[in-house]
């Protein structure tokens, strides 16, 4: 490896930084192992930097530029970062491998009250005002054969600049793909909202979304093989973490309609409504119904064993 660089601080004053580094391999090391360069830059006073980010490998790229506020309780004020072609199996045995290209933007308020110090009123940091995601993935496939079965994913959320502790997800489309053709499409509002003290927040988040054409079985071959739409709401619910003795809840309620593959096959229709924590799950509704065909269920999971086993 070859690293270079240069840094430059002022003393008085805002205390302008200039620094610059710049990471590179060895002829020798990029005829083996491929090659790649890593560029950071920061410049700008210390209390408002601007950074810049440059990763070259392979035919991949990531690009980000950011202002960093160190001394403020959200240091990230701004983020825009570029990926092209980006495999995220490298980063991790876990990860799927992935050809990820597109754009990731983020814009945070320092305060939502418009104040100088760079929170709010009650002195937590303001949430994110704006994010934009807009990604596509141009090597699609099923989990099992380590491939992730996204073809395009698009985010946009926007907080409330008024209350900075609450905020709406106004766009959620994922365009799912199994490297073979589209296997169906998820669409998605939301809301979230923080209240409570600055000792420690609650944190609620729910989800409408909408089932179109979704085909398991080509996500995983042990699942059967229709196609489902319908729609979907999930609510999430995080306690303060003073509260202890109250676990996190969700809830889950679907009403969704399946057709089969196969013509012989009659269609179905699948009602599922339920809440649970990590220490029990009551289903409260469960309701089958298939060509005059019902079936109807209801139940209950807890843990033993000191909550390992259910």
């Amino acid at each position: 490896l070859q690293l270079s660089g240069r840094a430059q601080v002022a003393t008085g004053g805002a205390m302008a930084v200039d620094a610059a580094l710049d990471l590179t391999q060895t002829a020798a090391a990029a005829a083996t192992a491929g090659e790649w360069s890593a560029a950071l830059g920061l410049s700008g006073p210390l209390a408002r930097l601007e950074a810049k980010v440059k990763l070259l490998a392979r035919g991949q790229a990531l690009e980000a530029e950011a202002q960093l506020r160190p001394e403020q309780p959200q240091p990230l004020s701004r983020l825009q970062a570029r990926l092209q072609e980006v495999d995220l199996a490298p980063l991790s045995s876990r990860l799927p491998q992935t050809a990820l290209s597109g754009s990731i933007e983020a814009r945070l308020e320092p305060g939502g009250t418009g104040s100088a110090g760079g929170a709010s009123t009650s002195g937590r940091a303001a949430a994110p005002l704006q994010l934009q995601i807009d990604l596509t993935n141009r090597q699609p496939g099923r989990l099992d054969r380590q491939r992730l079965p996204l073809e395009s994913l698009r985010i946009g959320a926007t907080g409330d600049q008024a209350h900075p502790d609450t905020g709406t997800l106004e766009t959620l489309r994922l365009v799912l793909h199994d490297g073979s053709g589209p296997v169906g499409t998820v669409l998605g509002k939301g809301r979230w909202s923080r209240s409570g003290p600055d000792s420690g927040n609650r944190l609620e988040l729910a989800l409408s979304a909408t089932l179109q054409e979704l085909q398991p079985a080509r996500l995983d071959p042990r699942a059967p093989a229709m196609r489902l739409s319908g729609p979907l709401t999930l609510s999430w619910s995080q306690p303060p973490a003073d509260h202890a003795d109250q676990p996190p809840r969700a809830t889950l309620q679907t009403d969704l309609r399946g057709r089969h593959e196969r013509q012989d096959l009659p269609d179905l229709q699948l009602q599922l409504q339920m809440r649970g924590t990590p220490e029990r799950i009551d289903l409260e509704k469960l309701r089958i119904g298939s060509d005059g065909a019902r079936l109807q269920a209801e139940g209950r999971a807890e843990r033993v064993d000191a909550g390992r086993r259910w």
